[in-house]
């Protein structure tokens, strides 16, 4: 009978005797009688973690794991209602739209249950977007996605659609085009919001790469054609200190003008950081113009003139403010580079916040990217546009429960976590590597592959005598050195 297994045998005046029976002998023709003895078999219990139940929005999800006593029982996950949140068979559940549904773990007839709420709008709308109109063969190119309405989930799934030999877009947006897809192909990049049928999509043409220029013809009697002008670069625009502007056509590069005075070599790329330009302080113009190879295309006109003010310097830090004697140098290195928000350049000493890193996150992303991140995806208790920021990049992923703690203090475990996802979000991940500290087993599982990242690249260090103190503190000069450190890693 289900529930029981067999335990043993009863004879009258003996006790019970596992599995084999005591041999008796007996007289002729005499008898004894027996009893066959069962008893309950062990039952199984089981409970779901993290306890308790939960909420969610649209897009949102949630790892669940299951217990069983005995341990290693079979696990079975079900929803009650798959249309508002379904779960598959490791336990990761995933909202759909607005109601409730009891999730179930099974296991040896044992149960046990929590109930999803899924609050908040449904997605309508998806907005992709990308700095420029083309990609060339072999380059790759970022696009962001916004959701819509106000208060939904940024959690996008991406993909190429229909599918492009030769092109591939990884979970954070990123397009690369491989070197031999044919010039003028369309690429059509899509981003579905998470766990709904709703998706937006931008569509970019394979540019050439670069041509090498051919070498010059001789001269012949018969006079050149007067070449053909270049259109002038439209939508010249600035994105904080960047200067965007879009593709010409048949164009081999790009010169920037400041003042009327060339301030750039030629690039092939259309956008330029004119921080990286020793500019006085006071009012300027910058102008565009897209160049030819100087035989066959003649130079277009100057774009529309683009207004913009350089703001007077930042005054040296008082005294108290410097950075630890060890830090000075790089911490001038990472301010310079444009890496560290104007309130965060004084006590280096004390403990950074997990908005604050987010803050130093953003400022090195963009640098590198030199374009603004327009995705946002929000958190129950921060407007902090930053955290927003990385939260839509995957960098950060909050505390569980739609938050994020912005406060509250920074430990060395999610610093290590946060640099590895940004080096994943600019397109250079970290090496691989195992973690070698005396307290390894302190290191939280969720945080172990990516702390073996950072020690590998020589961004991260442990504390002193072999020791990494993952749940320690981390203060501001520690995570702008990183941050400094990362910087020349991915750039």
């Amino acid at each position: 009978n289900t529930g029981f297994e067999f335990y043993g045998w009863r004879f009258p005046g003996y006790r019970y005797h596992r599995e084999n029976p005591r041999h008796f002998t007996e007289p002729p023709g005499s008898w004894r009688s027996y009893t066959v003895v069962f008893r309950p078999t062990a039952q199984t219990t089981i409970t779901i973690s993290p306890s308790g139940n939960f909420t969610l929005s649209p897009g949102q999800t949630r790892q669940l794991s299951a217990v069983t006593i005995p341990a290693g029982g079979i696990v079975t996950w079900s929803s009650s209602n798959s249309a508002v949140a379904t779960v598959d068979s490791s336990g990761f559940v995933t909202a759909v739209a607005a109601g409730s549904a009891t999730i179930t773990a099974a296991s040896g007839g044992a149960t046990a249950s929590v109930t999803a709420t899924v609050t908040g709008v449904t997605p309508t709308a998806v907005s992709v977007t990308s700095p420029q109109g083309t990609i060339t063969q072999g380059g790759s190119m970022r696009f962001d996605a916004s959701v819509s309405p106000a208060g939904v989930s940024q959690n996008v799934d991406w993909s190429i659609n229909p599918a492009v030999s030769g092109v591939s877009v990884n979970s954070g947006g990123t397009v690369t085009v491989g070197q031999n897809v044919p010039v003028g192909t369309n690429i059509t990049v899509r981003a579905t919001a998470r766990g709904t049928s709703v998706f937006g999509t931008r569509s970019v043409t394979v540019a050439a790469a670069t041509p090498t220029p051919t070498p010059t013809p001789a001269p012949t009697p018969t006079p050149a054609p007067t070449p053909a002008a270049l259109a002038a670069p439209a939508n010249p625009h600035l994105r904080g200190t960047v200067l965007h502007w879009d593709a010409v056509p048949n164009s081999s590069g790009y010169t920037v003008y400041v003042g009327g005075a060339v301030r750039s070599l030629p690039t092939v790329a259309t956008h330029f950081a004119l921080g990286t330009l020793s500019l006085p302080q006071g009012n300027h113009s910058v102008q565009v113009r897209a160049m030819g190879d100087g035989a066959d295309i003649a130079n277009s006109p100057l774009s529309a003139a683009v207004n913009f003010a350089v703001a007077a310097p930042t005054p040296p830090p008082t005294p108290g403010e410097q950075a630890s004697a060890w830090a000075q140098d790089d911490v001038n290195a990472a301010v310079a580079a444009g890496l560290v928000p104007e309130d965060l350049r004084a006590e280096f000493t004390q403990t950074t916040t997990r908005a604050e890193f987010a803050a130093l996150a953003v400022a090195l992303y963009e640098t590198v990217m030199q374009y603004e991140i327009l995705g946002r995806m929000e958190f129950n208790d921060t407007d902090d546009v930053n955290v927003q920021k990385m939260g839509h990049l995957d960098v950060v992923r909050g505390i569980g429960g739609g938050y994020f703690d912005p406060e509250a203090p920074l430990t060395r475990e999610q610093a290590a976590t946060m640099l590895a996802r940004l080096a994943n979000a600019t397109g250079r991940p970290l090496p691989g590597g195992a973690a070698a500290f005396y307290d390894n087993a302190d290191i939280s599982n969720w945080a172990f592959d990516a702390v073996g990242q950072v020690q590998a690249a020589g961004i991260m260090e442990g504390i002193g005598g072999g020791v990494f103190a993952p749940q320690g503190s981390y203060t501001r000069e520690q995570s702008i050195v990183t941050m400094l450190r990362l910087f020349s890693f991915v750039r």
